[in-house]
């Protein structure tokens, strides 16, 4: 498996047993700038989180939003697509300029500094991340939401499984 950014090049299980027991995961974000800098939302096995990314013109007052989904034990892009991408499907890959098929961790979300994310879940399968930019535009974004995202009874058994 390897993410959009090309952090991970090892099977996604290999990656999950020699991470079982550690403290945790943390991001190095590869744009200049990137930064995390409101709470993120967890749904089921996906943590949807935004960062800004300020512009290189000083003067300039906007910067770029981006909104990440990733699998919870890892920090990485989950075995599939979870964040609709623009060509509207949930197929999750993108080609990169070297030709490699990756799948897919962050969305665009346009210019300004965005909000964390709120995830709304309804009748429908999936959920859908609702984030504000400071150009006071709303943008929503689908999810496919892997793991338990709807509220049901569950038997303790059924959580050792």
């Amino acid at each position: 498996v390897t993410d959009q950014d090309g952090d991970l090049d090892i099977d996604f299980l290999d990656l999950e047993l020699q991470i079982d027991g550690m403290s945790g995961w943390y991001f190095d974000f590869h744009a200049t700038g990137e930064r995390n800098l409101g709470q993120a939302a967890i749904l089921g096995d996906i943590v949807t989180f935004t960062t800004f990314v300020p512009d290189n013109d000083i003067c300039a007052s906007e910067g770029e939003s981006y909104l990440y989904g990733v699998y919870y034990k890892t920090g990485t892009a989950y075995t599939k697509g979870v964040l609709k991408t623009e060509s509207n499907s949930f197929t999750g890959k993108e080609t990169r300029t070297d030709g490699q098929e990756v799948v897919v961790k962050k969305v665009k979300l346009g210019k300004g500094y965005s909000t964390t994310p709120n995830i709304h879940t309804g009748r429908k399968k999936g959920a859908r991340a609702f984030v504000q930019t400071s150009t006071g535009a709303i943008i929503a974004v689908d999810e496919n939401t892997p793991g338990t995202a709807k509220s049901h009874q569950v038997s303790w058994r059924d959580l050792l499984k």
